[in-house]
């Protein structure tokens, strides 16, 4: 049976309640959600797949546990009473999202130390590229735990969604977010520039070999995130770290002002001094380091 005013393909169970169209038993195709402009009534709708899921006006809003995004006070979404979480009209009821099955009610799963899945990777092939690159992850998160100041948020091992790429770190502190990507590469490292005066490209090179392509690659990790924080005045900051590279003698004074190099918007450091910026005062009150902490465990789940 549909209804009228805008909700058409609603339709209305056994039970005598009404329900949106993916929750209907022979929906095979996934539809879209109803917005809050299709919804002319305030009645909460109860979720058929969950005692606790209502699809309502949300007076006070909240962050969805699904994708993240904020859901503005008074706009139409689910609620679950139980554990007094949020999902948007866009996303499942909350006893069909993946965080509220994963995370409810029991606590969060553990942060993995970094490096967790790279070593997993190196274990069933038998690959010491994978070894080292798990030795440098784990060496960057020991260093972030230690050195970081109280209330900076560190999230290691993180995967992205839709592929099967990693995120070393993610640190959400005063100073921003941070996506970090930790390389155990030996030799010596340089920025370089290139051209005249008037056209000069910078390079990153490892004795001498061109290595650029690594810090447009952070970009990958980076977009996720941002989509994610959904707030432009928050942008990721992108940071490619060498534990254990050779800086050369010409940059001495770089190091001890703890002064890293940047290419193309990306950090190019050594640990001492990316925890030192890390560390800086910012924008980001405690509130908002726990919100956008909380929102980004869910949305990047541990690639362990």
């Amino acid at each position: 049976m549909a209804i009228g005013d805008g909700q058409e393909d609603w339709w209305m169970a056994s039970d005598g309640k009404l329900y949106p169209p993916h929750l209907h038993p022979g929906q095979q195709s996934a539809e879209s959600h109803p917005s809050p402009r299709d919804t002319s009534s305030d009645e909460p709708v109860r979720s058929s797949v969950g005692p606790e899921s209502t699809f309502k006006r949300l007076r006070y809003g909240g962050s969805c546990v699904s994708c993240g995004i904020e859901i503005p006070p008074g706009a139409y979404g689910w609620h679950d009473a139980s554990i007094k979480k949020v999902a948007c009209a866009n996303c499942p009821p909350l006893s069909q999202s993946p965080s509220h099955a994963d995370r409810a009610p029991g606590p969060s799963p553990a942060n993995p130390a970094g490096g967790t899945s790279a070593l997993a990777i190196a274990n069933a092939r038998h690959n010491s590229k994978f070894a080292k690159g798990a030795t440098g992850e784990y060496l960057m998160a020991k260093a972030l735990h230690e050195k970081l100041p109280p209330g900076s948020v560190i999230l290691n091992d993180r995967s992205m969604p839709g592929t099967r790429a990693n995120i070393d770190h993610i640190v959400v502190a005063k100073s921003g977010v941070w996506i970090i990507d930790s390389k155990f590469w030996k030799g010596l490292i340089q920025v370089k520039s290139t051209g005249g005066l008037l056209s000069s490209t910078p390079k990153l090179l490892l004795n001498g070999r061109d290595e650029s392509a690594q810090v447009r690659k952070i970009y990958s990790q980076v977009i996720p995130v941002a989509n994610l924080l959904n707030d432009p005045s928050i942008p990721p900051r992108p940071a490619l770290v060498f534990i254990d590279g050779d800086w050369g003698a010409g940059v001495t004074l770089r190091v001890l002002q703890d002064r890293p190099f940047e290419m193309l918007g990306v950090m190019i450091s050594w640990p001492k001094a990316l925890i030192a910026k890390i560390s800086e005062d910012g924008l980001l009150s405690p509130g908002d380091v726990d919100r956008i902490a909380t929102n980004l465990d869910r949305g990047l789940p541990p690639a362990s």
